[in-house]
């Protein structure tokens, strides 16, 4: 009689103890789960803001290339304009020597021509250098910009690498 009455409780106890674990368990995989997928969003965000500052660094190296560009061809076109009038105001001088032997009178007036002409052509030289140095301080900034987006390409990779693996965690997590 009594095993007949325990039996059935023991066995109702033994039951009750494993609904309970496999609710606890099922409960644990849920929360793991949810964890996993609230990984997965944090990351998917830092993988979007990533590539929201590698478009905002690009947009912003192509600008400045751009606006190099255009100081460069400014700078060359102001070189060429420099150089042309060196070389009428070399001319002009020549002739103005060439004058002043057979122009006494001018002698004079000659002189401070020849005075001015290098005057300009020492002015002019001087913007070369200027213009030279201008020249290679852009081209150092284009390398800067250029190793700064080789760089953020590089933390994007590595995010999505990151991503990759939490999406296999978070499958492997579904399956279980």
């Amino acid at each position: 009689w009594m095993t007949r009455t325990l039996g059935h409780v023991f066995s109702a106890w033994h039951r009750a103890i494993i609904f309970e674990r496999s609710h606890r368990e099922a409960e644990a995989a849920a929360v793991s789960q949810q964890e996993a997928t609230k990984a997965l969003a944090a990351k998917e965000e830092q993988i979007v803001a990533l590539n929201e500052r590698v478009a905002r660094v690009k947009t912003n190296a192509q600008s400045k290339l751009a606006t190099l560009s255009a100081a460069n061809q400014q700078l060359a076109a102001a070189l060429e304009a420099k150089e042309k009038d060196l070389a009428a105001a070399e001319v002009r001088a020549k002739q103005l020597k060439q004058s002043a032997g057979v122009h006494g009178k001018r002698e004079l007036e000659l002189r401070a021509q020849v005075a001015e002409v290098t005057e300009l052509h020492r002015s002019t030289v001087t913007e070369l250098t200027k213009a030279r140095n201008s020249a290679k301080e852009a081209n150092r900034s284009n390398t800067l910009l250029e190793a700064s987006v080789r760089m953020l390409a590089a933390q994007l990779s590595t995010a999505l690498r990151a991503l990759t693996t939490a999406d296999g965690e978070l499958s492997r997590a579904r399956a279980d």
